[in-house]
């Protein structure tokens, strides 16, 4: 929690330093595969996860955790946020099968790069600019 905190007490300083800029500050939240079902990972590669994953009960929490800190404390300093869990659900419940992310690291799959394209371009739609041109 002290990475979440130290994180937290970083943006409401950038959002400062944003303001006194003149410029928008947003947070976007993006969550990890292990939160979700059926989004194996490459054990060889990190063979530590499997035990620390179950001991921090990541999947069956569903980043409940990090969620109930981080969008309160978002909201308590008026920091604009955008947090992708439902929209990663939402993509999961639609197709289990499908991976959001790759099978040798944790970055996006293309299905997963296009449900977080969208979640961005709504984020800055809704917060920043009256009209976003895209093809999404």
């Amino acid at each position: 929690m002290s990475a979440t905190i130290l994180a937290s007490s970083t943006d409401v300083e950038l959002k400062k330093m944003s303001e006194a800029a003149d410029a928008q500050f947003g947070v976007f939240l993006i969550h990890y595969m292990y939160t979700f079902e059926d989004e194996p990972f490459y054990e060889r590669q990190f063979p530590e996860w499997k035990e620390s994953l179950k001991a921090w009960d990541c999947l069956g929490s569903k980043g409940r955790p990090y969620q109930d800190f981080i969008e309160p404390f978002l909201e308590k300093h008026k920091i604009r946020y955008r947090n992708s869990y439902e929209a990663m659900l939402m993509e999961k419940t639609r197709d289990p099968k499908q991976k959001l992310w790759g099978f040798y690291d944790y970055h996006f799959s293309p299905a997963g790069h296009q449900v977080m394209a969208r979640e961005v371009v709504n984020f800055l739609r809704e917060g920043f600019f009256d009209r976003v041109e895209t093809g999404l």
